[in-house]
């Protein structure tokens, strides 16, 4: 876009230079709104796909949104009911899955639980944080 909108300022920038300073039609003021409206249309398009780029970004700081993450979790080992935990970990928890298998050889039942986080939620908490 950055691109197209440098072309549509050199295109423009040629016209003034062959027209000089004493050409002043309906015509040409007609060109030039329009070409000053494709440039305005262009900026405009540069800050939307700027603004959806930076959200979709992921932050710099990886290693400390996967080492808080870490704590949190670590906390939930140490004692699973603890709030300082479970508050922070409920919010960027996409899915619990929980497997329960009944073993025939020991005659016990098996059980693990599978997490799926929120990739997003764990970002924009981070960006809560952070601010």
């Amino acid at each position: 876009m950055n691109k197209e909108l440098e072309t549509v300022r050199i295109g423009l920038n040629k016209v003034i230079e062959a027209l000089g300073p004493d050409a002043r039609s309906h015509e040409i003021r007609a060109f030039f709104d329009d070409k000053s409206e494709q440039i305005h249309r262009l900026k405009l398009d540069i800050s939307r796909c700027e603004r959806e780029l930076a959200e979709t970004t992921l932050s710099k700081s990886i290693d400390r949104i996967v080492s808080r993450n870490n704590k949190l979790i670590a906390k939930l080992q140490t004692w699973s009911r603890d709030p300082e935990a479970i508050v922070p970990l409920r919010q960027i928890i996409d899915r619990l899955t929980i497997h329960v298998i009944w073993n025939e050889a020991e005659e016990c039942w098996q059980r693990s639980c599978e997490v799926t986080f929120d990739f997003p939620a764990i970002i924009a908490a981070d960006k809560r944080l952070s601010s």
